[in-house]
């Protein structure tokens, strides 16, 4: 059994979220560039809607989707499904926000939540946001008042029957 499995197996519902989330603070860098439009596939777009209703219900501010925040987020979760894992560090011990920086994405502070849907359902993204608003690590990142931006990254498993969900969030 692959990591991925493994993690999966631990849950005792639908949605595998990880037993934390990440967030780095006190991050020096430059002013994020303002982005152009993000095209986000069904499932990315659910995320975003989903948190952005929680974050309104609690009188925060919406996140945006940022371009190079998604790219990353989708590589994130990409690896993980074809590696078999469901972890805030790769293999190697990269973090997110390692590679932000390898990519020049500035931030002074950042959060990232990961979950795991068992479903082959439309419904799967909302499975794992609902998973993160009860968890009190990824509860946090979802409330955060800092955060401006965000990227999502929803890719599904080879036999489709789940959907890895990274979610990077920035100031």
């Amino acid at each position: 059994m692959n990591r991925l499995a493994t993690a999966s197996a631990l849950a005792l519902f639908t949605f595998a979220p990880l037993a934390g989330c990440a967030t780095l603070l006190g991050q020096a860098g430059a002013q994020a560039e303002p982005q152009g439009p993000v095209s986000l596939s069904p499932e990315e777009s659910v995320v975003l809607s989903e948190t952005n209703l929680i974050r309104k219900a609690h009188g925060l501010t919406v996140l945006l989707a940022d371009a190079r925040l998604v790219a990353v987020a989708r590589a994130r979760s990409r690896d993980m499904v074809k590696r078999g894992y469901l972890e805030h560090q790769t293999p190697e011990g990269r973090s997110s926000f390692m590679i932000m920086r390898d990519h020049k994405i500035a931030f002074n502070a950042a959060g990232e939540n990961l979950g795991q849907a068992l479903s082959k359902a439309a419904e799967a993204p909302r499975e794992v946001v609902a998973g993160w608003a009860k968890a009190p690590a990824q509860r946090l990142n979802l409330l955060a008042e800092g955060f401006t931006r965000v990227g999502i990254g929803a890719i599904r498993t080879a036999d489709g029957k789940s959907v890895v969900v990274t979610e990077i969030f920035a100031d």
